[in-house]
């Protein structure tokens, strides 16, 4: 049985489109391959080497799902673990929590922002509507 999100109400045919597109595209299948025997062929990069690369005054929040089917919590544990100064915002959803719980991720975004040194957030602008297009438009 195919995996239910946790709150199917942000679930439209609009954002199902524009997850399912990319797979519809002739080449999907050779670059899917190439992602997989690659990584099965070499050893890929790690989250060690990436957050070494990192300034360590940067600042890294993670906004968790907990229900990820596919990227568990002790990945975040992980990375708490590589980098103490992290913030991680546990959101009740699964891997694509800015869908699942959009109210709780903007929160949690934005009280993260406010506590920056330096922030200055602007009042939001009248909201406008994004629609996800594949393929994208030709330039």
């Amino acid at each position: 049985a195919p995996r239910r999100a946790r709150n199917a109400s942000n679930v439209d045919d609009e954002l199902v489109q524009s997850i399912a597109a990319p797979a519809e595209d002739p080449n999907a299948a050779e670059i899917f391959y190439r992602i997989v025997s690659r990584n099965a062929l070499e050893p890929s990069t790690t989250i060690d080497a990436l957050l070494a690369r990192l300034d360590p005054a940067l600042q890294l929040l993670l906004l968790w799902g907990e229900h990820d089917p596919w990227i568990r919590p002790a990945a975040a544990d992980k990375i708490i673990a590589l980098r103490p100064s992290a913030v991680r915002v546990s959101v009740d959803a699964g891997h694509c929590p800015h869908d699942e719980a959009p109210a709780q991720v903007n929160d949690a975004l934005v009280a993260w922002l406010e506590q920056l040194p330096g922030a200055k957030l602007i009042p939001p602008p009248e909201p406008i509507v994004v629609s996800a297009r594949w393929p994208p438009p030709a330039l």
